[in-house]
């Protein structure tokens, strides 16, 4: 337990103070517990990966180097596509894999050869990063697992694994998803490590809130108690006297009334919106008014794009010199972008010493120097030089920007020996993708804090491994064990064969047992308690003799038949044909009909009913799904979800321990902590539906005169042709929000061709079935491209910048499919320029483009109509279709859409055709 001194700086009593202490502890010690378990469990886990080689820079030893001119550069085994060139340093940067040798003149100009090796290389940039899969089965999950690496590549991992040897990750790129390694990679298939960082600066967090919260923490610590123990400051009443970057246009007014209500807030202020309501410029107002009144700031976000995003719109117009920001931002270098870049901390203290020893300079050569100069240039000469730069910096900058766990490394919380938090304000940028405890972790470095998102974009990437690794903790205490999980799994994945036309539901899955088995009694209970609930199709157990002729009838139809292996034989004359006999291997088969069935399942061809995967994996995808389908259009799906977990959970005690009951516990439980984001913990709420969580601010939402005093919405938007627009704006925003400003409605565009449209529809009938890859769609996207780069050579912008395409897919092999067009077509990547042409072109999955946008957007729909997977999602549709400001077309088959009533039906449904293609 934690001391209760540090409440009694709340100002209560000491009764009070303790009783606070105690009902925080009670909220977050089950929180803290999954993240114990879980680091203990992730130092375990590792991925392996299979990738592309973008480029490759090394070293030569060739005397003379620099003379040898370098289009006489030749290479043996392939075309030198040569990115840079250092003669004098001897070293070669290329396109695509190291090449075998090189070949130049010598002084002679004699033809010589030079062997490369892989010593030589310096470093190696991948790309093209996926999951390496071993199975069909594996291939399923493949994006999940591919994005769970690329997770760990930018955000964790110093190293990655290649065969026995270790390579360090010099950089990354995100936007292009790319990896620099030290060195050359032996292995197609390389291994990284989880990191368990992330998890302990998450337990770290907890911790320190709960034993040492600084006065200013209060309003967190309100945040884990019930709405009537909470204790609340009330609102100042400051007007703004001067706008410093907000003008008049529809919707500043909203704007203006957020930033008077941060400032007027003794804790939380929300911000939310939607795309393109102008966010952002909300914020760069707010920062102008805390700095006017010698605030210091810190900016964070989930991602490094968001944090750049707001730091490049201050820097872009020299807003932080006419508004007296002084900006720093904390990252790798790799990591941040190029604009922002000349703001990290790093480049700050070069270019500031730079500038300083030059002015010193020129002052002593002048003969000028007062003592304090002279004292001053010998200190910015020596070994402290650095550390006089740093310190000056540190006292004098305003606006610390960083990713939330990245901030961490920013010297004024790294080795801060205070208590009291360095800063006076924190801003949460695109919050709807931050969790709870991932926001404590820099909310503990502030007074008070800034929420800015929309919750009806996506929600916090959610790690399957760490909510799977917490279920099996549970289950190890409960002695839930692998044989009692396939038991559910077996009982619960049989209904897969009842109630289709297809040739499983003539089929009866077969799973045979040990003569010891433990577990029949089990087995009965579970099966009698799903038939109760009609969740079943007629299942039979055999495990003693005589068998009764009641039960060979009943074998003769049904669909699962558990068997002891001794009495397999008595049975297997009566099975269904095409039987699918798992369990033990070695038996005899002798019934011809259902032998071929067995033999594809003992040599591993997986012919079955179920997925394979895990029951801790069954349940923690239904989680995710459920949180993602709570609102009420998907009652139906939600409450489908919400009950295939109640069947997959055992009927039957353990040890006379009620299984079910503390399973359905820590599921409920699970879900709460580690799947909303704090926005939607703040306005909705999420798990308060029982008693413990009841009424729990953190889980039942901020009280509603609270909220209503701190939360502004922004209602109109900025970006968006309005024929883009008015679609999410009926039908995802329920026209309270996406009013379109009067800007927008004016703005005009040479048309492209002969689109009709500003938000259309190219109908392509797929021909192939190929997974998450389709090909029709790709290829009628490259000639979409041809159309738009001849006219965007044709209409350049006034201002000289290119004009960006984005184009947008679901499916990370469908991404990667497009990306490979691209670079067999122009040499390109997934973010590249087309100089001659005036664009710009990403290619990019939906999720990891929210946040961004593009003058034009192709989206690539993929899958047809009748089987979607995820893109049932009204959040992941939002964001696909708001990112365009002049252009969104959507490449999908509307036919196979035209039967659906669901949002995504609806949406294809409502887009035009252009009146000819080409």
């Amino acid at each position: 337990m934690v001391d209760a001194l540090y409440y009694a700086g709340f100002g209560v009593s000491d009764r009070e103070a303790s009783n606070m202490k105690d009902r925080a502890y009670l909220t977050l010690k089950d929180r803290e517990w999954y993240l114990k378990k879980a680091i203990d469990k992730r130092t375990d886990e590792q991925y392996k990966f299979v990738y592309s080689v973008e480029s490759v820079k090394f070293e030569v030893d060739i005397d003379e180097f620099e003379k040898i001119p370098i289009q006489k550069l030749k290479s043996a085994n392939k075309e030198l596509d040569i990115i840079n060139y250092y003669p004098e340093k001897g070293v070669i940067h290329v396109k695509g894999r190291l090449p075998l040798e090189l070949k130049y003149p010598d002084k002679n100009g004699k033809i010589v050869s030079y062997k490369i090796s892989d010593s030589d290389v310096i470093e190696t940039t991948l790309m093209d990063i996926q999951a390496y899969v071993e199975s069909e089965e594996e291939k399923k999950s493949s994006d999940e697992v591919t994005e769970k690496i690329l997770t760990l590549l930018y955000s964790e991992s110093g190293s990655v694994k290649d065969g026995k040897d270790s390579l360090k990750v010099r950089s990354t790129n995100e936007k292009k998803e790319t990896l620099t390694l030290q060195g050359y990679p032996k292995n197609w298939i390389l291994e990284i490590k989880a990191d368990v960082y992330q998890l302990l600066k998450q337990k770290e967090s907890i911790q320190k809130l709960l034993a040492m919260p600084h006065p200013y923490h209060r309003p967190l610590i309100n945040l884990l108690l019930k709405r009537e123990h909470a204790l609340w400051t009330d609102m100042s009443n400051k007007k703004v006297k001067k706008w410093n970057f907000l003008k008049d246009y529809d919707g500043s007014d909203e704007q203006k009334r957020f930033v008077e209500t941060a400032l007027n807030s003794p804790d939380f202020s929300i911000l939310v919106g939607p795309p393109g309501s102008g966010k952002t410029a909300t914020l760069i107002e707010l920062i102008s008014q805390l700095i006017a009144e010698g605030k210091r700031i810190l900016l964070v976000a989930s991602t490094h794009i968001a944090v750049d995003n707001v730091l490049e719109r201050i820097t872009e117009k020299s807003l932080n010199e006419k508004l007296g920001i002084i900006p720093i931002r904390i990252g790798r270098e790799e990591a941040v972008s190029e604009k922002a870049s000349e703001y990290r901390f790093e480049s700050i203290v070069r270019s500031e010493k730079n500038r300083w020893l030059k002015k010193l300079e020129t002052i002593s050569s002048q003969g000028k120097f007062e003592p304090y100069e002279e004292e001053l240039y010998q200190s910015l000469k020596g070994n402290d030089g650095d550390t006089v730069i740093k310190n000056v910096i540190l006292d004098t900058s305003n606006l610390v920007c960083g990713t939330t766990f990245g901030i961490l490394q920013a010297p004024m919380i790294k080795n801060k020996d205070s208590h009291l938090p360095p800063f006076d304000v924190m801003i949460l940028d695109e919050a709807s993708k931050t969790t709870f405890q991932e926001f404590l972790i820099p909310a503990l470095h502030a007074k008070k804090w800034v929420i800015s998102g929309d919750p009806k974009q996506l929600a916090p990437y959610v790690n399957s491994d760490f909510l799977s690794n917490s279920l099996r903790f549970i289950c190890e205490e409960l002695k839930f064990n692998s044989e009692l999980k396939s038991i559910c799994l077996d009982v619960f994945n049989s209904r897969s064969r009842f109630g289709d036309e297809s040739p499983k539901s003539l089929s009866c899955k077969v799973v045979v047992l040990n003569e010891d088995y433990p577990y029949f009694d089990q087995i009965r209970k579970q099966i009698q308690y799903l038939e109760k609930l009609n969740e079943l199709p007629l299942m039979v157990v055999i495990d003693e003799l005589p068998i009764p002729e009641s039960t060979i009838q009943k074998i003769l139809v049904s669909k699962v038949v558990f068997v002891k292996q001794s009495l397999f034989n008595q049975i297997q004359n009566f099975l269904p044909p095409f039987s699918e006999i798992t369990g033990i291997k070695d038996i005899s088969i002798s019934n011809s009909w259902y032998y071929q069935r067995y033999y594809f399942e003992k040599n591993g061809w997986n012919m079955s009913d179920g997925s394979d995967k895990e029951w801790e994996e069954e349940i923690v995808w239904r989680l995710s799904r459920m949180y993602e389908m709570k609102s009420s259009e998907y009652e139906q799906k939600f409450n489908q979800l919400k009950n295939d977990i109640e069947l997959l959970l055992p009927e039957f005690n353990i040890d006379e321990n009620n299984c079910k009951g503390k399973l359905n516990k820590s599921i409920l439980d699970i879900q709460k902590m580690e799947i909303p984001s704090i926005i939607d913990l703040l306005i909705h709420g999420f798990g308060n539906n029982d008693e413990k969580s009841k009424n729990v601010i953190q889980h039942a939402g901020l009280p509603e005169d609270i909220l209503e005093n701190r939360l502004v919405e922004l209602s109109y938007q900025h970006r968006m042709n309005p024929e883009i627009s008015a679609f999410p704006r009926e039908n995802i925003y329920e026209k309270k929000a996406l009013n379109d400003g009067t800007e927008v409605k004016k703005r005009k565009i040479c048309e492209i061709g002969n689109y009709s449209s500003h938000s259309f529809i190219r109908d392509c009938t797929r021909k192939e079935k190929d997974g998450n890859v389709n090909k029709s769609e790709a290829e009628a996207i490259m000639g979409e491209l041809q159309t738009i780069k001849k006219w965007a050579k044709e209409h350049p912008k006034k201002d000289g910048s290119p004009w960006s395409v984005a184009i947008l897919t679901f499916y990370r092999k469908q991404e990667m499919h497009l990306v490979n067009l691209m670079r067999e077509e122009y040499n390109g990547s997934k973010n590249f320029y087309l100089v001659d042409f005036n664009l710009e072109v990403t290619v990019a999955n939906v999720d990891r483009f929210q946040g961004n946008e593009a003058d034009i957007v192709l989206l690539s729909f993929v899958r047809s109509g009748k089987r979607v997977g995820f893109l049932d999602n009204r959040n992941r549709l939002n964001v696909a279709i708001t990112r365009a400001r002049h252009y969104l077309i959507v490449f999908a088959d509307k036919s196979s859409y035209t039967k659906r009533k669901d949002i995504l039906g609806k949406f294809i449904q409502s887009l035009k055709e252009p009146i000819q293609w080409r």
